[in-house]
């Protein structure tokens, strides 16, 4: 973890700040890696701005089913926090500028069963929404076999919400999220995995049981490389099996105008 934070109760780790920062080069090749990681008993933070990338091509060497991600929110179950700010950043590409790509493989041709979450929030609590904005996921070369047949699993996610089925989230509707890009190609994925319906690329994933609103949101520029029914792409899936209210998916754009915009 490049930037990590574990707090403490009563009361817990609240009203900090991770602002404008490069965070790059955090890779660890004999395990799961993340840019931003918020453990447990920590609430009301705001991450904002930062660019995460890696300036080389990365393969992880030991463990398999090892997860590359920007940023992750995981909170404890009992006291999961509120009110996370996330806006702004961009996570991808192999420098400030938003140039290139974070090449991710593994030591084998299925690239050790490799997973990426661009922006991954596992769990927070009901009470204040927390707000998913602007950020932008892109510049991304993936490789990997990984094959599982829930979508909550997918090899490939933009972003997550209640990864685990709680929380509460405003994805978009105050400032769009782009997963790719409308105008070119920018998220390249190469599956090989033999299992039908198992290999899934999944651009925005709510899981949570709440009345969450996902709005505005553009998702394309990407290309998934393999064969036959064992690839499998979702723009936006709304996976909570109960809850309060009904989420709202609204406005937001699928695929691009042009060719290299497209999901193909």
């Amino acid at each position: 973890n490049a930037v990590y934070a574990h707090g403490s109760a009563a009361p817990e780790n609240s009203y900090n700040e991770i602002l404008n920062n490069n965070i790059y080069d955090f890779f660890n090749a004999g395990s799961s890696c993340n840019g931003i990681y918020l453990r447990g008993l920590n609430t009301h933070w705001t991450i904002s701005g930062n660019k995460l990338f890696q300036r080389a091509a990365r393969q992880f060497a030991v463990t398999p089913n090892s997860v590359y991600t920007g940023i992750k929110v995981e909170g404890d179950a009992g006291t999961p926090g509120e009110n996370f700010i996330i806006s702004g950043n961009i996570i991808g590409f192999s420098s400030s500028a938003s140039g290139g790509l974070t090449t991710i493989g593994g030591a084998d041709a299925g690239g050790l069963l490799n997973k990426i979450r661009g922006i991954d929030i596992i769990n927070t609590g009901l009470i204040t929404p927390s707000s998913i904005q602007g950020n932008t996921i892109g510049g991304f070369a993936h490789t990997s076999n990984y094959n599982n047949p829930f979508k909550a699993e997918a090899a490939f996610m933009g972003i997550t919400a209640g990864h685990n089925g709680t929380g509460k989230y405003h994805i978009g509707n105050i400032t769009a999220n782009t997963i790719g890009s409308q105008s070119s190609n920018t998220i390249t994925l190469t599956h090989g995995g033999t299992i039908e319906d198992q290999a899934w690329a999944i651009g925005i994933y709510d899981g949570s049981a709440s009345a969450d609103s996902i709005f505005n949101n553009t998702i394309g520029g990407i290309t998934i490389n393999g064969s036959g029914n064992a690839l499998n792409f979702t723009g936006i899936c709304v996976a909570g099996f109960s809850g309060t209210g009904n989420v709202a998916v609204k406005n937001n754009t699928i695929g691009g105008s042009t060719a290299a915009g497209s999901v193909n």
